[in-house]
């Protein structure tokens, strides 16, 4: 995953990467190359990823790369999205399974107490909203969702002063 600022730069940079990635370890190329400390720190690994499953952390584009390649150790061609530029490599590729109820139970907990947790966090925002007469500036809140969206740099905080 690379971001290096020009997009010209950032493909000749992601290429040269590539290159290396053909005669070094995936992880040292990725660990070097990445400008995103996550994917640096994990080596660039993803977990289990389902073709044609939304993803938050991948665009379509690098799902489709990654169905794209047959044999696990195959590198494609540099991903290039409005974001950044990906390497994707298959490490390792297997069929769908059926997991029994007992297997999920504890992901399913989980997920409903998230789900039981956010909405009282929603409702105890909401009285809050109201007792204090808070009012939020729709418009201020889209133009730092923009800002965030067409730059890399932070947003701007909506604030504003008297």
């Amino acid at each position: 995953l690379l971001s290096k600022g020009k997009p010209d730069e950032t493909l000749g940079y992601a290429k040269e990467a590539l290159q290396l990635a053909k005669t070094t370890q995936f992880e040292d190329v990725v660990k070097r190359y990445s400008s995103f400390a996550d994917e640096r720190l994990g080596g660039g690994g993803t977990g289990w990823l389902v073709p044609d499953a939304p993803s938050r952390r991948y665009p379509a584009e690098v799902l489709k790369a990654l169905a794209a390649a047959g044999v696990p150790g195959e590198l494609a061609p540099p991903v290039v999205t409005d974001k950044a530029v990906f390497l994707v490599r298959l490490s390792e590729k297997r069929a769908a399974q059926v997991s029994s109820f007992e297997q999920v139970k504890p992901g399913l907990q989980r997920a409903v107490e998230n789900e039981r947790r956010q909405r009282a966090y929603d409702a105890l925002c909401q009285k809050l909203r109201v007792q204090l007469g808070v009012k939020v500036d729709e418009a201020a809140v889209q133009k730092v969702i923009e800002e965030g969206r067409l730059s890399s740099k932070p947003p701007s905080a909506p604030f504003r002063t008297p």
